[in-house]
């Protein structure tokens, strides 16, 4: 939904900068905050900034969504054009382009351009990525191999019991029991304890990274929805970032003996909060000074001024996501002690279990007491 597929490759703007810096901002000019062109992938955002006095360049950088993918020359772009006094008719409008790199691939170019007008500047800024065909194919290859290997493991893990559990409970029937019922559970667990699964999913995003930077962009402007919705679907596979501290930490937990200074993690419950604090952070690294880091990150690798590269910040981000369920492990621990409570009690179910259990309410019974040897009255063959 987010990403083309090889025979559905959009054509490439894969031009000189100079060329885009002459095209890009007469092909994309809209009135509204974001417009999506899906000829070519292109996003282009506007953004409308007044001109208060004394304001500084860093708060005028705070008001574009797309400040932390700024290169050095771009920012100073920027910062210039928004310096210059609205009389002078020699700067009235600005354009600067920039390509952004992962590592020594070239992943796209983004361009800015500006226009003064009575009530402030109009910026508009534009996303450029460049698709390579191999690449992309190799990229297909390799979700297919990965998306085996997790049904495969799905299978052996977990799924494959149930056979044996069925025949075993047709080889042990009783003429007392009409029917069972066996309900098959989340195996989320099987994914998360797959040492290569978190790790391949992860490398994944690093071949997506791309894709990962339009995601943020997108949901930080409400004009189209429907770009809105697949920026927020496609930021949530951040959560595998999470699922690969959850894996690899318990290494460090066994190792240092931490057992008795974590709590156990959810994991449903980590995935919707991990969905929702994705739209919090994203807040917090684009309209607060943490911005300036950021935009470091991506500009201290670069090969030139008029680039970005995203290596570190991706590492970075992988690191302090995959760092989050063990401090919050530790945290919990920290502010809640945990009281023994009896096992008929909910409060020791996960949240699917609750759901599960609320959701059969209606046909379940409540006994407490007696089940064991009721079981041996309707049992002959566990008598003595």
């Amino acid at each position: 939904m987010t990403e083309p597929l090889p025979w559905t490759l959009p054509p490439s703007l894969n031009t000189s900068l100079y060329d885009l810096e002459r095209t890009i901002p007469a092909q994309y000019r809209t009135t509204n905050a974001y417009d999506y062109n899906e000829t070519f992938d292109t996003d282009v955002f506007r953004y409308t900034i007044a001109d208060p006095p004394n304001t500084t360049c860093l708060d005028t950088l705070l008001r574009i969504a797309a400040t932390p993918f700024f290169g050095v020359g771009m920012r100073d772009a920027v910062c210039r054009f928004a310096s210059t006094p609205l009389t002078n008719a020699s700067t009235s409008s600005f354009v600067y382009c920039q390509d952004i790199y992962l590592a020594p691939s070239r992943t796209g170019s983004s361009c800015i351009w500006g226009t003064r007008e009575a009530s402030g500047m109009i910026l508009y800024y534009a996303t450029i990525p460049t698709f390579h065909a191999g690449a992309v194919i190799a990229k297909l290859i390799y979700r297919l191999v990965l998306s085996l290997y997790a049904i495969v493991r799905l299978y052996t893990g977990y799924y494959r019991h149930y056979a044996s559990l069925l025949a075993s409970l047709r080889r042990l029937d009783d003429v007392h029991v009409v029917r069972y019922v066996v309900c098959i559970g989340d195996p989320t667990s099987v994914v998360l304890s797959d040492l290569y699964l978190s790790v391949g999913f992860v490398i994944d995003l690093f071949l997506s990274t791309s894709t990962v930077v339009t995601g943020i962009l997108r949901l930080s402007q409400v004009d189209d929805l429907h770009q809105f919705a697949l920026g927020a679907l496609y930021l949530s596979r951040l959560v595998w970032m999470y699922f690969f501290g959850m894996r690899y930490s318990t290494f460090l937990i066994k190792r240092w003996h931490w057992e008795d200074r974590v709590m156990g993690l959810d994991a449903t419950v980590m995935t919707a909060v991990i969905f929702l604090a994705a739209a919090g952070v994203n807040t917090l690294i684009i309209r607060t000074p943490l911005m300036a880091f950021y935009q470091w990150c991506n500009s201290v690798v670069a090969p030139d001024p008029a680039s970005i590269d995203l290596t570190l910040a991706s590492v970075l981000l992988t690191l302090g996501t995959a760092s989050g369920p063990l401090l919050l492990a530790t945290t919990l621990t920290a502010i809640k002690h945990r009281c023994a409570n009896a096992t008929a009690q909910q409060v020791c179910l996960s949240f699917k279990q609750r759901v599960l259990f609320y959701l059969n309410c209606g046909a379940m019974k409540e006994h407490r007491g007696g089940s064991l040897y009721r079981l041996f009255a309707l049992d002959p063959r566990l008598r003595r």
